[in-house]
């Protein structure tokens, strides 16, 4: 929801308002000014400004938060983020489509920034800033509109597409794709909302119909469509591109590299775009244009920390000039390669030539008005709520403004109107004119997306957000997602001094690969010792039969070779492994016909936590949630194994079941296998219950013995609703009032009985079971229909792809991964 009348008041503070007026003469700089209120006096200098704004951070990331806070802010303008290269400089990665086709769209919308209704304000970071794009004229020039009987043909139209960046595909879903079927051609153009469907009669226009990428119907007609280009660059120079790079010296690549560049020409010159299109964007434009190429002198240009954008863009320059080196040196690149970056001095000149607002001390020699703004950081009370209710009181009695802005409004709401104050509920005049002025003395809380707040003391207004309440913000940085390793050899998962088992004789320690002959032939053995010095040797290609120690605890005892001791302890094994499993089928047994009491309906605050989560829950999440929350209002035990990949959001929905399970008065128990873990659980769930009383305790190693002490007489009396710990949680002096739930994360690292032990205390426990690799006991069950499975299978929203190649060991290949973290 929109926070508009923030800025309305804060221009209304006689400095904001004196240095945004000098806006209109010359550059400004503010000074002193806390991170968390740059975001409002951009976007009061953006208010005030007629024409488009160009905001420049040093990194990616910084432009992605302050683009979420201005579009609040400010919700009638069009806010815009340049999607900057992965690739570093001279980097050879396959060319992003999809971010091309935005890049291309937000240059056109740039060129004609003037003839918006709608107030233009574009985010790049230094290096989407350096990036190199194709002129304005030539991007006119590759832009066509057709219209409703235009005299064109289909193959016309089509190949014009191609040469352009277009992608050909067998069904259009997404910017830059085309499709040919019959009389019809489907392209989605960039910047279009959605594709649209050209129907051709002969050589003629016949129709022009949008339709949906996913249904595929089409629907009204269109009497003329505008195509961009898909890419920010000029494709129809690919030839003349080629014919340059062809004058290089490839004598010093290495044989397979010259002969992949050779190919690439050669692609080059046949009109194909090649896969690192980034590293030969000099070549297909004269002189190198960028964003500042697009702005004309009207525009109004926010630098945000000067210095440390002057620093990123050197850094960056002065490392294209060591990868370009490097490469060279390693025979990967041929030397005499242009910079794909245009030059730092030409671009920051141009920036001086505009009117500035610098958000921090301003680039040296430039004649700015330094400006004073009385803007300081909020409080912040991390999770202490009545200190926060305090704090508004007392600021409210001294007629200050107040403004919260958090994703739990109604839970807010009812904490302060539980100690007799009141906030404004009628937050708009009209669905138009945006929210009503705040009136001195009042409290409002509203929904938003402001991460952080800020306080005025000249105009006595103070904005407070989830960071300064409860100590955390909305976490917006893209997920990375972890690699899945192929399991490696044994060899190389055991090193010399790791306890081994032989599958034949039992316990040794591994002294690492030898080389021996036996029978006139040479061989590799894995060392084992065992008691007694005794020694073993397992040929490689035998290694199946031996595995790494996994039990936990002190070291074991060795076996001795040529005895019937090992034979014994795998009896006895067998033994006990089937009285467990006839112990886990009475339990499972019981569990089914148990009858338990259901959990009854979602609360108020179940929505409210809900509504917290600060991303967009993905389908297969939200499945899962649905899943849960049946379980917990049947009659029967929940015994549910949750699977999916590290980060696809397993954590969120046995957040949302334990938050069920202690508004319906039962204790749970969250079991993790190490102590990291135990404290990552801890915080989040602290975190996200902060606004609930809800007391949520650890216990591990981590908690001296008097803290343990206290979270266990918590356990025993009802106290604590949650505990989160390891291998402690299972041991005979932790006692639960009345536990409801358990939470399993990891589950494969737990051992089968420390496991069962909690499930044991009472049949009718809840059981939900995390894992992202389960082991084959427990999927079996979950195949079996023993126990329930749901799938968490869809990557969350604006994940990263994930890449994967294979390259022999190189020194400037880690390199070159540190230097892009």
């Amino acid at each position: 929801m929109a926070v508009s009348h923030l800025i309305d008041h804060l221009l209304e503070g006689p400095s904001v308002a004196a240095a945004i007026e000098s806006l209109e003469r010359q550059s400004v700089a503010v000074l002193d000014l806390p991170l968390s209120a740059r975001a409002a006096i951009a976007s009061a200098a953006v208010a005030r400004h007629a024409g488009p704004v160009l905001i420049v951070v040093s990194r990616g990331g910084r432009a992605e938060t302050l683009a979420t806070a201005i579009a609040e802010y400010l919700p009638s303008r069009s806010v815009l983020t340049w999607p900057a290269p992965d690739a570093l400089p001279f980097e050879q990665l396959p060319f992003d489509l999809e971010a091309a086709t935005e890049r291309a769209s937000l240059l056109d919308r740039l060129s004609r920034a003037n003839q918006s209704p709608r107030q233009l304000v574009v985010l790049t970071s230094v290096h989407g800033l350096l990036q190199i794009v194709m002129s304005a004229a030539d991007l006119q020039s590759a832009t066509r509109v057709h219209r409703v009987g235009d005299r064109v043909s289909q193959d016309d139209v089509l190949h014009w597409a191609m040469d352009h960046g277009f992608e050909a595909v067998p069904l259009v879903s997404e910017p830059g794709h085309i499709a040919r079927r019959g009389s019809i051609l489907d392209l989605f153009p960039p910047g279009a909302d959605e594709p649209v469907r050209i129907d051709f009669f002969g050589d003629e226009i016949d129709a022009i119909r949008p339709f949906d990428p996913h249904t595929q119907r089409s629907r009204h007609r269109f009497q003329e469509i505008r195509i961009l280009p898909p890419v920010e660059l000029p494709l129809t120079r690919l030839s003349e591109a080629a014919g340059q790079l062809a004058t290089l010296d490839l004598k010093g690549l290495r044989a397979e590299v010259k002969a992949e560049w050779s190919r690439t020409v050669d692609a080059m010159a046949a009109g194909r775009t090649p896969a690192s299109l980034d590293l030969f964007a000099p070549y297909l434009v004269g002189t190198p244009c960028s964003l500042m190429d697009y702005v004309d002198d009207q525009i109004l240009v926010i630098l945000d920390e000067p210095a440390a954008i002057d620093l990123v863009a050197s850094q960056l320059e002065r490392q294209a000039v060591e990868l370009r080196d490097a490469f060279v040196a390693n025979g990967e690149l041929p030397p005499g390669l242009r910079s794909p970056i245009a030059p730092w001095s030409r671009v920051r000149h141009a920036l001086s030539e505009r009117r500035t607002l610098s958000l921090g001390a301003p680039p040296e020699g430039e004649p700015v008005e330094i400006a004073e703004i009385g803007l300081t950081e909020a409080p912040r009370f991390a999770g202490r709520l009545d200190d926060a209710v305090q704090a508004v009181r007392e600021r409210l009695s001294q007629g200050w403004r107040i403004s919260i802005a958090t994703d739990q409004v109604d839970r807010l709401t009812e904490l302060f109107e539980e100690r007799d104050i009141f906030p404004r509920r009628d937050l708009r005049r009209d669905a138009d004119s945006g929210p009503s002025p705040l009136p001195v003395g009042t409290l409002e809380i509203r929904a938003s997306d402001l991460d952080s707040g800020w306080a005025s003391t000249e105009i006595r207004l103070l904005l407070l957000a989830d960071l300064e309440l409860f100590g955390f913000r909305k976490q917006t940085r893209r997920a990375h997602r972890r690699l899945h390793a192929e399991a490696a050899p044994l060899a190389a998962s055991l090193s010399p001094g790791d306890h081994a088992v032989h599958v034949d004789y039992g316990v040794g320690i591994f002294r690492g690969l030898v080389r021996l002959e036996a029978g006139g032939v040479e061989r590799e053995y894995l060392h084992v010792d065992y008691a007694k010095g005794d020694r073993l040797y397992v040929p490689v290609d035998q290694t199946d039969r031996v595995a790494r120690y996994s039990g936990g605890g002190i070291d074991p005892t060795l076996t001795r070779l040529g005895t019937g001791e090992w034979q014994q302890t795998r009896r006895r094994v067998r033994r006990a492994v089937r009285e467990m499993a006839f112990e886990l089928i009475q339990l499972y047994a019981s569990r089914e016909t148990t009858r338990a009491q259901p959990y009854g309906p979602e609360s108020v605050w179940d929505h409210e936590l809900a509504s917290s989560f600060p991303y967009v829950e993905t389908p297969d999440q939200h499945t899962a949630i649905e899943s849960v929350s049946r379980d917990l209002q049947s009659s029967e035990p929940m015994d549910r194994l949750i699977v999916g990949d590290v980060g696809f959001g397993k954590t969120e929905v046995a957040l949302r079941a334990a938050f069920r399970a202690v508004n319906d008065g039962r204790q749970v128990a969250v079991l993790v296998p190490t102590t990291v873990l135990a404290l990552q659980h801890f915080t989040t769930f602290s975190q996200r219950l902060a606004a609930f009383p809800v007391r949520v305790e650890m216990l591990s190693r981590l908690r001296s013995k008097s803290e343990q002490r206290d979270v266990l007489r918590g356990l025993a009396d009802g106290t604590v609703d949650i505990v989160i710990g390891t291998h402690r949680l299972v041991q005979r002096d932790v006692q639960f009032k009345n536990m409801g739930l358990v939470v399993i994360d990891e589950e494969q690292r737990f051992g089968v009985r420390q496991k069962e032990f909690l499930k044991r205390l009472r049949t009718e426990v809840d059981v939900l079971t995390m894992s992202a690799t389960p082991i084959p006991r427990t999927l079996h069950m979950a195949l079996a229909g023993i126990r329930d499975i749901s799938m968490i299978d869809t990557a969350p929203q604006a994940r990263l792809p994930i890449r994967t190649f294979v390259t022999p060991v190189q020194d400037q290949l880690i390199r070159e991964v540190i230097l892009r973290e």
